[in-house]
């Protein structure tokens, strides 16, 4: 367990905060497994993945898997895979990088964010929208590695990571996409800074994590 603090951006009030980290380390070829009361299936009574699951999303009929796996039942996969209930599919390739997140919007469309530079044949830069059989960039993406990302209730959605530039646009470590264009969020963050989680309440501000450089280690963004 380990103390953080917890600022509003913009203001000198900082108070402590506990976090614990728990980290969850599964068996290769076991890193996928469904709950039922206190037992667990390791890969849907049919084989896992190999190497690290990072990601997962539910959209009420597939379990979306992302990470770094390159098999998945058995079967060829590139970084991101869905299951259906009884078979893995690679969703028109997969990407060429680390899948780090990924997020479903209230249409049940889904995003897909990392270190990739390419998905499913695409061109895309860290960030993409899956419409159930294609997927698309969004803009021109991020320039560097994204990390984390979370959805608004308007439909906004935000990432966080390395990156300095978004859409083409200085985006210091955190930006917005509004399902058109990319926009820098509240100043950003400084350059040696990385934004490693994100969080919005019911209120809509935004709560960022990570190396911040002299916000502590949480920050939070009030609703514009």
């Amino acid at each position: 367990m380990s103390s953080q603090y917890m600022l509003r951006i913009g203001s000198t009030t900082a108070f402590f905060c506990l976090s614990l980290v728990l980290t969850l380390s599964l068996a290769s070829g076991a890193n996928v497994s469904a709950g039922g009361g206190s037992d667990w299936a390791s890969g849907f009574n049919m084989r896992g993945t190999r190497n690290g699951v990072l990601a997962l999303a539910h959209d009420g009929r597939y379990l979306y898997v992302g990470g770094d796996m390159n098999l998945a039942g058995g079967t060829p996969v590139s970084r991101i895979v869905r299951w259906d209930g009884s078979h893995f599919d690679d969703m028109d390739g997969g990407a060429d990088m680390w899948v780090m997140d990924l997020t479903l919007d209230d249409n049940g469309a889904l995003f897909a964010s990392g270190y990739f530079t390419e998905i499913g044949g695409v061109a895309a830069n860290r960030v993409a929208r899956w419409d159930g059989d294609h997927w698309s960039p969004l803009g021109t993406g991020l320039d560097e590695r994204v990390e984390d990302m979370v959805m608004d209730g308007q439909g906004n959605l935000y990432v966080g990571g390395r990156f300095t530039t978004a859409g083409g646009a200085p985006a210091s470590k955190i930006a917005m996409w509004d399902g058109q264009h990319w926009s820098a969020v509240g100043g950003g963050f400084a350059d040696d800074a990385v934004v490693f989680a994100l969080a919005v309440d019911h209120q809509g501000n935004l709560y960022a994590s990570g190396i911040l450089r002299g916000l502590g280690r949480v920050a939070m963004c009030p609703r514009q």
